[in-house]
């Protein structure tokens, strides 16, 4: 599996946990490097998780296998060729950062002020406004280029309030999509996007 703007790895980790040991092998990528190294630090502190410091298998250990690696959706040329050793992944996970310019000074304090700013702007500085939607625009583009996400597999992104229909359309425009879906959170807000890959 591939995880996207993984930050403290929770996604993948948590999924590498759950999943038969030595089945999984999971790439957790990010910008920042301190986040990385608090995935890699909490990949440790997981029993099942192995998270060597060389590219592995998941059939070469008992362990499900997670990988840090430092890396930038914008850049996809960059980012497909990192990946070539790993590719294409039976799933593709994603949180990216998806607050919009007009609702980041209305979040919380307890947000704000522990939060990376980077970790949260959907539209980073210097890109144009697209109402948080930047990273699912980038993330099509590096799943439309083909030989990243495997036949069959499964596209699963996480979405902010009032997004889940634009990412959804978004996600539609990639060629070989089938099957997408919205699925709601325990208090009915749509939060995630999921979808099929055919080709």
């Amino acid at each position: 599996m591939l995880d996207l703007c993984t930050g403290s790895g929770c996604i993948s980790l948590l999924l590498c946990s759950t999943w038969t040991p030595g089945s999984t092998l999971a790439v957790g990528i990010d910008t920042s490097l301190e986040a990385l190294q608090l995935a890699h630090d909490n990949a440790l502190a997981c029993a099942s998780v192995l998270s060597p410091n060389i590219p592995s298998t998941p059939t070469s250990h008992t362990k499900n296998i997670f990988i840090p690696l430092h890396a930038d959706v914008r850049h996809t040329d960059t980012l497909t060729d990192l990946l070539t050793t790993w590719r294409p992944f039976h799933i593709i996970t994603a949180n990216p950062p998806y607050i919009p310019r007009d609702q980041y000074h209305k979040l919380d304090r307890s947000v704000k002020d522990f939060e990376d700013q980077t970790a949260l702007l959907g539209d980073p500085p210097g890109s144009p406004d697209r109402d948080g939607l930047t990273f699912y625009f980038h993330i099509a583009n590096l799943v439309a280029r083909g030989h990243v996400l495997a036949k069959d597999g499964w596209l699963v992104l996480e979405v902010g309030d009032g997004q889940a229909q634009p990412v959804q359309n978004i996600v539609r425009s990639i060629p070989g999509i089938i099957n997408t879906e919205i699925w709601t959170d325990p208090w009915g807000r749509e939060r995630v996007v999921v979808a099929r890959n055919h080709d």
